[in-house]
């Protein structure tokens, strides 16, 4: 008898854990789906948005020269094809962006140059992971782009903009 019902739960646990995957994969399989589908319909003007975001971190004057019109598209643009992540940063982004022309708050973000320069290249490296697959760190983008990074001064900014940014992605403003 007892063999019978370690055979009964045995047999039981099999169709557990065949259900289990069979979740797991009808998951991932719906991932990927999705995945496909907006790389076919979508895949040039997601490598255009990843470009345009791009060039702000790479030329980081264009950021107070990019008009509203270009942004508004750039956001819209986001916000169809970009991961939850990737919206989620954006919207960090602006929100600092707007609070840098606000008075109630520019003294608390514009203290540290980094930070809006921080938020976009940690935005371009959630749209390449998205678009490519591939992580980069945010602060290598910036190191590849400002020249004089290694100063401490400069380091000590950009370590104290990452640990902002990524508090307030993590728990908001």
């Amino acid at each position: 008898m007892p063999k019978r019902m370690h055979d009964t739960k045995m047999e039981e646990l099999k169709a557990s854990n065949s259900l289990f995957i069979q979740k797991d994969q009808q998951v991932e399989t719906r991932d990927l789906q999705v995945d496909n589908y907006y790389r076919s319909i979508s895949g040039k003007t997601i490598e255009q948005l990843f470009s345009k975001w791009t060039d702000m971190v790479a030329d980081v004057k264009k950021i107070n020269k990019i008009k509203v019109d270009d942004i508004n598209k750039m956001l819209k643009e986001l916000m169809m094809y970009g991961s939850t992540e990737s919206v989620h940063i954006g919207s960090v982004f602006m929100q600092i962006s707007y609070r840098l022309q606000e008075d109630d708050y520019k003294n608390e973000y514009s203290d540290n140059p980094f930070l809006l320069m921080y938020v976009g290249a940690k935005l371009v490296a959630s749209i390449k992971k998205d678009f490519t697959g591939y992580e980069v760190d945010p602060r290598d983008l910036l190191r590849m782009k400002i020249n004089d990074i290694h100063t401490e001064n400069k380091e000590i900014l950009l370590s104290e903009a990452k640990e902002r940014i990524d508090k307030i992605c993590k728990d908001g403003f």
